[in-house]
């Protein structure tokens, strides 16, 4: 089957128009992106959004770590907050909105073309012809182009709402204004980039884009230069942008026998690439697609306590948006280290809980998110992930250990010893629990995770670090974690009691590694014991990522059915006919109680999820369908990714490994745990024999692929052809197929969600 016909099977197919923006089409370009649904059953929107729009206006905490803590001995900690009395700044800012107006009731469908990155909707009044329209966000221009017909459509324009509606507190109104044929719209914030929309109608394509006042640029002057731009060759930059995609997803491909779940896998991949591009930044919590009419929900923050957007870039083989990841947070150093020095007194940098695009800091309440110490070694762990999987040791010496070392440097004076001669984390919170204790159980996995790869990085670059016997010495006596008798604790002191969305006290299982099948007899009970634990509890309260994290988890301790499972729920109750993860069980089918708000991360971690299920290569080892359900019989992936760069294609058919590909840039030994009978594989006929541990050990060359097929007769070409098939009537589960009344309410306690979404589900 080819890439082409994978991809229009996993399409967002819509037999109706999205009567609401929490149902919409997304599309974006890194830079800029649109939700794109209908309102009052007369208007074709556009909700638009920029990576950069944020409101910058925040104060320093005005107190030091040291007075923080003194605060804190005497429960005055609340005291430290950026805005005292006042709402909380800086954060994710409102943008505007493109209306293509049609001016009489309108019907239609609607169909997300992922090959591409094409949405077309096409539209019906009734009394004329079907209006076709086409929207693209251009690749590798920050604009939107609309394709339309001359007649049938009575207005295309901007709009933007009022300060006051959206939330920006002394802020002068937008103004608006004409430059030749771009009609344009500018906001000015004060100690913020100004933003200006601009629109440029034609005939038969309209042009939007959203600029921002960076480096000095005037965004109205840049909005007319690149609108300008884009209608004088409209043809090449879309044939660039189609070439775009298609070199994206020739890079890798899955196909599993579960409709959902693999169409997850491609939006989710769609999603991430829209949202967090070259010359962009990291995801945040609500990608390029922040709700229309309000500031989005947690004002649109990025927050560090969990992040599983970009876990399943590695696997499923796009490094290129994990150095997106990367070079994002050293263009914020800077930064970093000046509020680090503030506040902490000391050198290094700290990447806080809660952060804007820029990395500035926000104080409010108790500060526990902001404070969290782990956030810092979570996002190193990036780093290290992106040499692992690029095998590229360039980027280890230039990019990842210098960070990782900063953040090393700021971790030296954070932990501190005891007089039992362990190393602790005295100021500490388990993510969402809300209290203050000591030595938290992801924290302390996630500064382990990055001393032991600070000190392989020494070791690969051959380098003399004065501060590698400090580190040695600090992961030698870090604190161990807090257990009782249902396994792993949140932290000193604080057990896993009830249901709870974040188990953060399963990050040493995942995604740190620190607690794997592979190790003793002890911590495989311990890993159990906590699992089973959590299972008992139950999962009343927990969101869509919660389900995503604990498919994740369950996949690296081999336990496909429960991988599937919970990935399963979430695929089934979470998300919207777009896929996006609205965390809460919005259709009611009695899953969880857990009402909050929707964000990105469920639909990018879901990518991650089955990655897990279908290829793992921790520990030095290459594990093929290492947690799949018993009943995927067919399954099949393509390149694929594991560490040390090696790249692994497979087939399964009829419950068993026929055969798998791999191939390296560079030389190297390969062990792959042996996914064929006891007797071993076959490479060109000729026997493989496991070796003493069970595993097959062979040597790859540089830039050649080869197949192992379980018997001499499976020949490659035949594996090459292999297809899962999917029935016409399951393909594109996703797309709006109905409407129902029950999801657009006059009472909002029904679906009783966050108040920000009100409008997405309220008449």
């Amino acid at each position: 089957m080819s890439t082409r016909d994978i991809l229009e099977r996993n399409d967002l197919v819509y037999k109706v128009l999205p009567p609401r923006w929490v149902f919409g089409l997304p599309i974006g370009n890194g830079q800029i992106g649109g939700m794109i649904w209908v309102e009052d059953e007369t208007k074709v929107v556009v909700t638009l959004d920029s990576v950069w729009a944020w409101d910058h206006r925040h104060s320093p905490a005005g107190v030091t770590y040291a007075r923080f803590r003194e605060l804190k001995a005497v429960g005055r900690e609340n005291e430290v907050r950026q805005n005292p009395g006042g709402d909380v700044l800086p954060r994710k800012t409102y943008v505007g909105r493109l209306v293509i107006d049609i001016g009489k009731e309108i019907s239609g469908e609607a169909r997300l073309r992922l090959r591409d990155a094409v949405v077309e909707l096409e539209v019906r009044t009734g009394d004329a012809d079907a209006i076709h329209l086409k929207f693209v966000s251009y690749a590798n221009l920050p604009v939107i182009v609309v394709d339309h017909p001359q007649a049938g459509i009575k207005e295309i324009r901007l709009e933007r709402l009022s300060t006051e509606r959206v939330g920006l507190n002394d802020a002068p109104e937008y103004v608006q204004g004409r430059t030749g044929p771009v009609e344009w719209m500018r906001q000015d914030i004060p100690d913020s980039p100004s933003i200006a929309l601009g629109l440029l109608s034609e005939d038969k394509q309209s042009f939007t884009t959203v600029q921002v006042s960076r480096n000095g640029v005037d965004p109205v002057e840049e909005a007319v230069n690149v609108l300008q731009r884009a209608s004088e060759t409209p043809g090449e930059i879309l044939e660039d942008h189609c070439n775009w995609w298609r070199r994206f997803w020739a890079k890798s491909s899955v196909q599993v026998p579960d409709e959902k779940i693999e169409s997850l896998w491609y939006v989710g991949l769609y999603m991430l690439a829209s949202a967090s591009r070259e010359n962009g930044c990291a995801a945040s919590l609500h990608g390029l697609w922040s709700p229309d009419g309000c500031i989005p929900p947690a004002h649109g923050f990025y927050i560090w306590d969990f992040y599983s957007q970009h876990w399943g870039l590695y696997t499923a083989n796009h490094l290129e948006l994990g150095e997106v990841f990367c070079d994002h947070f050293l263009s914020i150093l800077p930064r970093l280290r000046e509020q680090t020095r503030q506040f902490y007194e000391w050198d290094g940098i700290f990447v806080p809980g809660v952060m804007i695009v820029d990395g500035s800091w926000i104080f409010r309440g108790g500060n526990e998110v902001l404070l969290w110490p782990g956030a810092t070694a979570w996002v190193a762990q990036a780093f290290w992930w992106q040499y692992l999987f690029s095998d590229d040791i360039q980027f280890l010496r230039e990019k990842a250990f210098p960070f990782m070392r900063e953040c090393m440097l700021f971790y030296e004076r954070l932990l501190e010893k005891g007089e039992d001669g362990k190393y602790h984390l005295y100021v500490s919170f388990s993510p969402e629990f809300g209290n203050w204790i000591s030595d938290d159980t992801l924290s302390l996995t996630l500064v382990r995770y990055l001393i032991n790869a600070a000190v392989k990085a020494v070791e690969i670059l051959q380098i003399d670090e004065s501060h590698l016997p400090i580190w040695r010495e600090m992961l030698e006596n870090l604190q161990e974690y807090h257990v009782d008798e249902s396994g792993l604790c949140l932290g000193e002191g604080l057990s896993y009691a009830e249901s709870h969305r974040h188990m953060s006290h399963l990050g040493p299982i995942y995604p740190c590694d620190d607690l794997n099948i592979d190790g003793s007899t002890e911590d495989r009970q311990l890993i159990e014991r906590s699992i089973e634990n959590v299972i008992l509890k139950g999962y009343g309260t927990f969101v869509g990522w919660a389900f995503v994290w604990l498919s994740a988890i369950a996949a690296r301790v081999g336990r496909g059915r429960m991988a599937w499972w919970t990935l399963k729920q979430f695929a089934d109750a979470f998300v919207s006919g777009n896929t996006y993860n609205l965390n809460l069980d919005w259709e009611r089918n009695g899953i969880s109680t857990k009402r909050d708000t929707l964000c990105v991360d469920g639909n990018m971690g879901a990518v991650d999820s089955l990655n897990q299920m279908l290829l793992q290569s921790w520990g030095g080892r290459i594990r093929v369908f290492p947690a799949c359900p018993n009943h995927w019989r067919e399954i099949r992936f393509d390149n694929l990714r594991c560490e040390g760069g090696i790249e692994v294609s497979a087939v399964r058919e009829s419950g068993r490994t026929l055969g798998v590909r791999l191939q390296s840039a560079s030389e190297r030994s390969v062990r792959l745990v042996n996914p064929f009978s006891d007797s071993g594989g076959y490479l060109d006929g000729r026997q493989i024999q496991p070796a003493s541990n069970g595993d097959l050990e062979f040597n790859l060359s540089a830039g050649k692929g080869i197949w192992l097929t379980a018997t001499p007769d499976i020949l490659p070409d035949d594996l090459e052809d292999f297809t899962v098939a999917h029935p016409e009537a399951l393909r594109n589960p996703y797309g709006l197929k109905f409407v129902d009344d029950d999801w657009l309410t006059e009472d909002p306690d029904i679906p009783n969600v966050h108040p920000h979404f009100l409008n997405s589900f309220v008449k």
